[in-house]
């Protein structure tokens, strides 16, 4: 198996289960969640999405532009090129800092190795997939979806503070 492989994380794999009934995280959980394993996924995210934001705020700008029948010069083009990268280095600030932040609750919940489990569902939000239980939202390792199926009930084993799902079984039998 290649542990820091993405997409090789399985929430469903029947060893994570099987420690984590226990109570126990296993090295390869902890490989892959800990600080060493997440900077590896973090690079095979998907690229940041054109912020819809930016690219309106320009439009808008150059439409005002013309509709005022304002000339462009090259200052108002570079002044507006501006606005976007100061837009866009706000937003990956405030993610950078919420991953961070992230990133140090799951190092301490490794550290103390205190596993929770809840029973609850996977649904899929906005623009990903939830894992809800009865009042807490859950989230996914990177790469972990496989094996999971929208509108089933799981067992979710998960790590206290940080909410970061170690492991889920299906209850599609049990109920």
């Amino acid at each position: 198996m290649f542990p820091h492989l993405p997409g090789i994380y399985k929430v469903t794999h029947p060893d994570y289960i099987e420690a984590n009934r226990r109570g126990e995280i296993t090295p390869e959980q902890a490989a892959l969640l800990g600080p060493e394993g997440s900077k590896f996924m973090k690079k095979f995210q998907r690229g940041s999405r054109l912020n819809g934001i930016a690219v309106v705020a320009v439009l808008v700008f150059f439409l005002a532009v013309q509709a005022l029948g304002i000339e462009i010069s090259t200052p108002l083009v570079l002044g507006a090129f501006g606005l976007v990268l100061v837009i866009l280095a706000v937003q990956i600030g405030g993610r950078w800092t919420r991953l961070k932040h992230q990133s140090t609750l799951v190092a301490k919940d490794l550290d103390r190795g205190e596993i929770r489990e809840g029973v609850g569902d996977l649904r899929f939000g906005k623009d990903a997939y939830q894992v809800l239980l009865p009042g807490q939202e859950l989230q996914l390792p990177l790469g972990s979806k496989e094996g999971l199926s929208p509108g089933i009930s799981y067992r979710f084993y998960y790590l206290p503070e940080s909410g970061v799902v170690l492991s889920a079984e299906s209850l599609e039998g049990e109920i």
